[in-house]
């Protein structure tokens, strides 16, 4: 039932009247929720999307520093073994 239809119009109007408002019809608040919605949706997209993307870039940094910590241990071990062999040269050498 449109507002137009009702009984009390005129009382309707003068209410909608002083607070400065407009009757919103049946079809138009049915478009205004779909525009919402469809707003809502993307929201909801474009969050999964950047959270997906800081988590890519979160595993990246943490590949990143495995690997650089791996380079490390790796280097270590190395100095360590050169440095083994020196001391085991330097003893049966006396």
């Amino acid at each position: 039932m449109s507002m137009n239809c009702s009984p009390n119009f005129e009382e309707k109007r003068k209410f909608l009247d002083i607070f400065n408002l407009t009757h919103i019809s049946a079809e138009k608040r049915e478009r205004n929720r779909s525009v919402l919605s469809a707003e809502q949706n993307h929201k909801v997209e474009t969050s999964s999307r950047t959270w997906s993307g800081r988590c890519a870039d979160a595993v990246q940094a943490v590949e990143a520093q495995h690997y650089s910590l791996s380079r490390s241990a790796e280097q270590l071990s190395t100095r360590a073994a050169i440095i083994f062999n020196l001391k085991k040269k330097a003893y049966y050498q006396h």
